[in-house]
């Protein structure tokens, strides 16, 4: 598993804000805070649940392996997957207001932001 690993870099990723406007700037973090319900939004659609999923691995190698491809399916090894067998089940969500509800087929989940 550390080989496929080892095919993916991390990159930090950099940006001169020098010029935008204080108001600007003050949104940052709310943009920041976007992008994390986006990203938990799109592991819930993608696979389910993350923590669930997470804790049931125990190597360090696959776990980051995991978090790459967002599940257990090789995203640029045609979605085979590298966790056992495990069947794609698509996940569904509707937002309103700071309440977000997402849906699958058997449970839905109320997070408040």
């Amino acid at each position: 598993m550390q080989k496929k690993l080892d095919e993916f870099a991390p990159v930090e990723l950099r940006s001169d804000i020098t010029h935008l406007s204080t108001r600007e700037i003050q949104m940052l973090p709310y943009l920041f805070d976007a992008a994390q319900i986006m990203d938990d939004l799109f592991w819930l659609q993608a696979f389910g649940s993350k923590e669930e999923f997470l804790d049931t691995i125990t190597d360090k190698a696959t776990f980051e392996f995991a978090l790459v491809n967002y599940g257990p399916w090789e995203r640029l090894n045609d979605n085979k997957p590298f966790i056992g067998c495990i069947p794609r089940h698509g996940q569904s969500y509707t937002g309103g207001g700071h309440v977000f509800t997402y849906r699958n087929h058997s449970e839905t989940i109320h997070i408040k932001r």
